[in-house]
């Protein structure tokens, strides 16, 4: 991919945004400006040429396209409207997008405010996880209306293999939201199909691969469980409990702003509530399949190493 004369800035070196702003730098062969709360994330990010800014205005002040990637709403709000944010620093070149996995109506906030400014801001939503993140091949939901998408499109390429441009400001966030609204669902039944085979007698490493041949078969399967529970791998530090209850929370959120009602939607977050009380919260979400053996009164059926079954 060729390089790019536009400045390039990212807020949030966290597990998906470290590598976004690598691979940002590596593929377009440009300095990244860097920002985050963690100054060892920061000097991280020196050792493959980020360039440190003290705060999202500075940041700003310095990059054309800036990319932002935080926890929550509030830290979202902090880093594009707070006193030292991107909106203190806008100028009229300035394009911030955001991919932080939020409520649209926060995005909608910032994209109005920014408008007030010369500069522009809208949101995308980042898929597929951590390893899609490092291989810069995430798939991406952005917010295609708005000026500035197209000229921020090849900077999105660089650590994206699919993007989906998905129309009006907020879009890309409800997007997100319905696409983890519908993995936790799934998640949560598959770990209660498994758990009920393994009260039957019927092994997850014998159930899982003949499941894989079915109709029974998903994402969550193919990935979460095939590839993590059977490995006994569930972390921390893969996307945990507390994340996947968070999304859902907001998508929970969504529909009652729009005078909908969950139902599947609700019993996983109780499901999630439960794995996180259970003292799973920072363990990646499948071990909703502990929560699903004790609600049974099973020993714990699935060997997973880290926690000494």
């Amino acid at each position: 991919m060729p390089g790019t004369d536009l400045r390039l800035g990212l807020v949030g070196l966290g597990a998906m945004g470290m590598h976004m702003a690598h691979n940002m730098a590596t593929a377009l062969d440009v300095p990244v400006n860097v920002c985050d709360v963690s100054p060892a994330a920061v000097a991280a990010a020196a050792e493959w040429g980020g360039v440190a800014c003290a705060t999202p205005r500075d940041l700003a002040q310095a990059s054309d396209i800036v990319i932002t990637m935080v926890p929550q709403d509030h830290h979202v709000r902090a880093v594009f409207l707070g006193e030292d944010g991107l909106i203190a620093g806008a100028h009229k070149d300035l394009i911030a997008i955001d991919f932080s996995t939020i409520g649209p109506w926060t995005i909608t906030e910032i994209a109005e405010a920014f408008a007030e400014t010369d500069a522009v801001a809208f949101g995308g939503a980042a898929t597929r996880g951590v390893p899609a993140a490092k291989a810069g091949d995430l798939t991406v939901f952005v917010d295609s209306d708005p000026p500035g998408f197209e000229i921020a499109k090849p900077v999105i390429q660089a650590f994206s293999g699919i993007i989906v441009p998905t129309g009006a400001v907020g879009s890309a966030k409800i997007m997100k939201l319905l696409n983890n609204l519908m993995a936790a669902v799934n998640v949560a039944a598959t770990a209660e199909a498994v758990a009920l085979a393994g009260k039957v007698g019927i092994p997850a490493d014998v159930l899982i691969p003949l499941i894989q041949k079915g109709s029974g078969s998903s994402y969550a399967m193919d990935n979460h469980f095939a590839k993590n529970i059977l490995s006994g791998n569930i972390g921390p530090g893969i996307f945990p409990t507390d994340y996947i209850l968070k999304d859902v929370r907001l998508a929970a959120e969504m529909a009652r702003r729009n005078r909908h009602t969950l139902h599947f939607g609700a019993l996983a977050m109780a499901v999630y509530r439960g794995t996180g009380a259970m003292g799973y919260d920072q363990h990646y979400y499948p071990a909703a399949l502990r929560w699903m053996e004790k609600g049974a009164d099973m020993a714990a059926l699935t060997p997973m190493p880290e926690d000494g079954s």
